[in-house]
């Protein structure tokens, strides 16, 4: 959610209070990179990167390096990063988290004043409409207006759970809900 609305700086806190609790969770560690990546440290976001072990965090850490190289504006290497994250996201059946990724390489591009993001911009807006995900068309939205909003019918319900922390009573409470067409508020 943070990172749809660029508040990477939030997104560190949260992490910062998971690894606080978990050290070791390597889910929390590729967020780190990523949201370090996001706000330009590279060196740490490398560093976090090299601690992973999990393989199957693999096109998500192609992803952030691509971010990285972005962010340094080696832009043939960005490219290159994206589209392996991209097939390997492909190679296990996640045309959503493909086009996801492609957007985010869209909305980083432009960030970063990479010379063809029109194009990359054009290309995810392409890949999310067919992938027809929810998280890739908030993101599109985001940077295209015009962009339609996926009916909620079109998306299989997805049971979630939201962890609402309560910084009085340093407790954390789960609310869950499922996300789907009139689905009640969580």
């Amino acid at each position: 959610l943070y990172s749809l609305q660029s508040e990477y700086e939030k997104s560190l806190g949260w992490v910062r209070r998971g690894l606080i609790a978990d050290p070791s969770d390597e889910g929390l560690i590729a967020n780190l990179a990523f949201a370090k990546a996001a706000v330009g440290d590279a060196h740490l976001a490398e560093i976090a990167i090299n601690r992973i072990k999990d393989a199957s965090l693999a096109p998500y850490l192609k992803a952030t390096e691509g971010l990285i190289a972005l962010k340094r504006g080696d832009f043939a290497r960005a490219d290159s990063l994206y589209r392996e994250a991209e097939q390997t996201f492909e190679k296990l059946s996640r045309p959503d988290l493909a086009a996801l990724a492609i957007a985010y390489y869209a909305k980083f591009a432009a960030e970063s004043d990479a010379p063809d993001s029109a194009r990359i911009l054009a290309e995810a807006e392409a890949k999310v409409n067919k992938a027809r995900s929810i998280d890739g068309y908030l993101l599109m939205s985001r940077l295209l207006p015009s962009t339609t909003a996926l009916p909620m019918d079109d998306e299989p319900k997805r049971r979630l759970s939201q962890w609402v922390f309560d910084s009085e009573s340093n407790t954390l409470t789960e609310r869950p809900g499922v996300t789907a067409k009139g689905a009640p508020a969580i």
